[in-house]
């Protein structure tokens, strides 16, 4: 018996910047676990005179911005792990969320 296959290699998914409702869904999904995601984007939101509120979708031009502002982050962050990468050869389309998903 070998060892066990290794998974495929890790690679970072295109981001569609049309798909308002991803990029909102990653700050949503940073805001729930991340204090300082939070923090980053209350103060962010103060300079664009924006609700932090992510109930609904943030306006286009902020949310892009920010999420192209912070992108170094995102890479890093474990919570975004399943949204910033995939398997090699898996579709670039985001995981759905799940019951009960944070974003």
């Amino acid at each position: 018996q070998g060892a066990p296959a290794a998974a495929p290699p890790l690679t970072r998914r295109r981001i569609n910047w049309e798909d308002l409702g991803f990029l909102a869904r990653l700050v949503r999904r940073g805001v729930n676990a991340d204090e300082e995601w939070k923090s980053t984007w209350t103060q962010y939101c103060e300079e664009w005179r924006i609700k932090p509120d992510l109930s609904g979708t943030p306006p286009k031009e902020p949310l892009t911005l920010f999420v192209e502002r912070n992108i170094w982050q995102l890479v890093n962050k474990e919570w975004a792990k399943d949204l910033m990468y995939k398997f090699e050869g898996q579709d670039d389309a985001p995981p759905k969320p799940g019951p009960g998903s944070p974003g």
